[in-house]
């Protein structure tokens, strides 16, 4: 195999990863985003279900379960 047959390969590679890392990426931080900005009851700093870090005396705690 030539060396130049590989390179575009590795770049069409590249380039779908990029491509799904995107769109992984935007389908998981945009919801997050919105939950924090219209400030869900999900998200709530007490008792939301999906909080699992919170600040206790000036430091951080994670909260199992």
């Amino acid at each position: 195999m030539d060396t130049l047959d590989v390179q575009p390969r590795r770049i069409t590679a590249f380039a779908w990863f990029l491509r799904i890392y995107g769109v992984l990426t935007l389908l998981i931080f945009v919801p997050l985003f919105l939950g924090f900005l219209v400030r869900t009851p999900l998200l709530a700093e007490q008792g939301g279900p999906l909080t699992c870090v919170r600040r206790n005396s000036g430091h951080l705690e994670t909260v199992m379960g």
